[in-house]
């Protein structure tokens, strides 16, 4: 994963095709496993691969705990 700034004050992730290397800028679904873990769903407009990743937030209160 790597971070584009172009045209944001803020940094934002931006996920690749696994298999292309395309920029995917929205998943075609997320379903949210807990609290702080969300499942997504990426599929490539380019070359049709589709692949998933899992996200883990972590919150300065959780830690703090």
């Amino acid at each position: 994963m790597r971070f584009n700034s172009r045209n944001s004050a803020v940094p934002r992730p931006m996920t690749e095709c696994v298999q292309c290397g395309d920029q995917l800028l929205l998943p075609e679904w997320s379903e949210y496993l807990a609290t702080s873990c969300v499942r997504h769903l990426w599929k490539c407009e380019v070359c049709g691969y589709a692949f998933e990743t899992t996200t883990v937030v972590y919150s300065s209160e959780v830690a703090a705990a």
